[in-house]
């Protein structure tokens, strides 16, 4: 009778840290909306209930060109037609890439989470970034105004 108590207590206490134990999340998916909306014809797929995670990167070649940009830069999102407020906050930091001179350059990007979505619903990411004055990233010029003509747009559907 002991035993069988011991067993039983023993498969509760397993039991109640099975059910305790979080499962680890599915990593989230980075959804660049630049590729999507030049180089995938404007559509993607994501797996259904995974973290959605929207970017958009701007490379220069000098630091101080990464941080003239962020401060010209103005974001416009929407998302199903939605606008995302402040959407300049979610610019990161830039950070140096690459480690050979000559080949190292500066990276910031716009990273936005934009949720999950069960499988067969899909949102679509309108974007558009600004610039208040002309600016040079290292590689070439932009003019002041849009720098995307027209907006970009992505579609995305879960599998």
């Amino acid at each position: 009778m002991k035993r069988s108590r011991v067993v039983t207590i023993a498969l509760s206490v397993l039991t109640t840290l099975a059910i305790a134990v979080p499962t680890q999340a599915a990593e989230p998916v980075n959804v660049d909306v630049f590729g999507c909306g030049v180089f995938q014809g404007g559509e993607t797929t994501v797996p259904r209930r995974t973290n959605i995670n929207l970017r958009f990167g701007w490379a220069t070649e000098a630091l101080r060109q990464s941080k003239k940009f962020l401060d010209s830069a103005q974001v416009y999102a929407r998302i199903d037609g939605v606008k995302v407020a402040q959407p300049n906050q979610y610019w990161g930091r830039p950070a140096q890439i690459g480690d050979e001179p000559g080949k190292r350059y500066w990276l910031t990007w716009w990273s936005y989470p934009a949720g999950q979505l069960a499988r067969g619903e899909t949102l679509v990411v309108r974007f558009q970034t600004t610039l208040r004055e002309r600016h040079w990233d290292g590689f070439r010029w932009y003019e002041a105004g849009r720098v995307f003509d027209p907006p970009l747009k992505c579609t995305i559907t879960a599998s």
